[in-house]
């Protein structure tokens, strides 16, 4: 194993059930690190440090994106998105958000068992420090 590719990738545990059905809790995980400048796409699934607390989430809005949540609905900028990783019988208190250009909206895939985006707000680009993608 090279070196760089030791340093960029780190194996990480599940912790709880934000993330089921995508991940279940105790479940292993090949992070790749963020080492240089991070450019999310949508869906990607994320580590992020919040508070001193290490969260893994979807990326649902991405930098200067606007963001509302409304019954079962996700629009970003007023376009309704379908997903296919989550159960769509969730009901979203209604809320609004319009991201900077340094700020991702995260959701748990467990949409009924999330600290998420919609408690903590928008998470910084810096806070990421690493993603998954390919599950």
């Amino acid at each position: 194993m090279s070196i760089i590719r030791r340093f960029a990738t780190q194996k990480n545990f599940i912790k709880g059930n934000s993330m089921v059905p995508t991940f279940i809790e105790g479940e292993v995980v090949f992070l790749r690190k963020v080492l240089f400048r991070f450019s999310p796409k949508r869906f990607d699934i994320v580590k992020f440090n919040f508070n001193d607390i290490n969260y893994v989430k979807r990326v649902i809005g991405l930098p200067n994106e606007t963001i509302a949540l409304k019954k079962t609905n996700i629009s970003i900028n007023s376009q309704v998105i379908s997903e296919t990783f989550v159960r769509l019988d969730f009901l979203f208190s209604d809320l609004f958000c319009k991201l900077d250009d340094d700020e991702i909206f995260v959701l748990g895939d467990n949409r009924s068992n999330s600290a998420d985006s919609r408690t903590l707000g928008p998470i910084m680009l810096s806070q990421v420090t690493g993603f998954i993608r390919h599950v």
